[in-house]
C-alpha cells in the first residue's frame, strides 16, 4: 500500500509535469502570436492554422491536467 506521503509526492510530481507541459504550450502559442503580428497577408492562413493547432494542444493539456488532478 502506498503511504500518504508517497502518494502526495507522486501527485506533486505529476502536477509539476503537467505544469511544465502547459508552460511549453503557452510558450508555443506566444511564439505563434508574435509570428502573426509580423506576418503579412500571404502568411495569414498558415499562421491561423498554427495558432489554432496550438490552442487545441493547450486545451487538451489543460483538460489532461484537470483530469489527473481530480484523480
Amino acid at each position: 500500500m502506498i503511504t500518504t506521503k508517497a502518494s502526495t509526492a507522486d501527485a506533486r510530481i505529476k502536477y509539476s509535469q503537467q505544469i511544465e507541459t502547459l508552460e511549453r504550450e503557452v510558450s508555443a502559442i506566444r511564439s505563434k502570436v508574435k509570428e502573426m503580428a509580423a506576418a503579412g497577408d500571404d502568411s495569414w492562413k498558415q499562421m491561423k492554422y498554427g495558432v489554432e493547432h496550438g490552442w487545441s494542444a493547450l486545451s487538451t493539456a489543460i483538460q489532461d491536467a484537470v483530469t489527473k488532478y481530480k484523480e
